[in-house]
């Protein structure tokens, strides 16, 4: 069975312990996938992977893992916070890492100060953007969390992050979680609206096709959004024991009717599409 693309959570442990995360509502199994494991999910020859943890860096098979997809030809892009990656460098050196990668995503919310969702300084996050973007710019893209708490500062977020040297940009629409009593989520319709003014205004640096499927998401254009979806069509999604589904937001193993199964939970998978 040959994939398109496949989403890989090699683990689920992390290094931070952001307040917003969906894993406080789950739980963290400490147990990493194995090279075997990473190994027979290659084996169904996908065009492209997509490496998500927890904290993939923390996976004491990583380099073993992105050097075998290397040598396999398939495009390997990684999801990170980019804090134990400089870690991994100071031990691998950087070859080991970048010239196995086709793309680091890095998550980052915020410049503000006084913003602490994360239980991290920016300035960390901030060291691992600017490593990757000395070595080559094109591997790199940054990852904005917009939830309610920074979406005020999104635009200042977004033009310090390019005059800073970054060219790919991304989003992901934080949601609230059971565990938490606070609120996450951006409600306001103005403040959504104004949010992907900011995105129009700098469209050269997002996906033109994430940013579409975002807008019809809101705009409850369901036929279109259904189109869009690739859950078992090309698209999976195997958890850190193996075990493959169609997508990690529904979380089901055979194929669901996708006009009860398209959600705000699957917005953020569409730029794997």
């Amino acid at each position: 069975m040959n994939q398109d693309s496949i989403l890989i959570e090699i683990n689920q442990i992390c290094n931070l312990s952001c307040e917003y995360c969906f894993y406080h509502d789950h739980g963290r199994n400490k147990k990493q996938m194995t090279l075997k494991v990473f190994d027979k999910v290659l084996q169904k020859k996908p065009k492209q992977i997509y490496i998500t943890g927890g904290e993939p860096f923390l996976n004491p098979n990583i380099i073993q893992m992105i050097k075998l997809a290397k040598s396999q030809n398939i495009k390997t892009s990684i999801f990170t916070n980019g804090i134990v990656m400089l870690k991994v460098l100071d031990l691998t050196g950087e070859k080991d890492i970048f010239e196995n990668l086709n793309k680091i995503i890095i998550s980052f919310d915020s410049f503000e100060n006084d913003y602490n969702l994360r239980s991290v300084n920016n300035n960390y996050i901030l060291k691992a953007i600017d490593k990757v973007l000395e070595y080559k710019a094109s591997l790199l893209e940054v990852k904005i969390g917009l939830n309610l708490y920074n979406v005020k500062s999104f635009k200042k977020t977004v033009e310090n992050l390019i005059q800073r040297g970054v060219n790919f940009l991304s989003i992901n629409l934080i949601h609230d979680i059971n565990s938490s009593s606070k609120k996450f989520d951006i409600k306001n319709t103005s403040e959504i609206t104004e949010v992907y003014e900011v995105i129009d205004n700098y469209s050269a640096y997002f996906n033109h096709n994430y940013v579409k499927a975002h807008k019809q998401y809101l705009n409850q254009d369901i036929n279109n959004l259904i189109k869009t979806c690739k859950a078992w069509d090309g698209f999976n999604f195997v958890n850190y024991l193996g075990k493959m589904y169609g997508c990690p937001a529904c979380m089901q193993e055979t194929r669901v009717n996708k006009t009860e199964c398209v959600s705000e939970k699957c917005i953020n998978l569409w730029e794997m599409y």
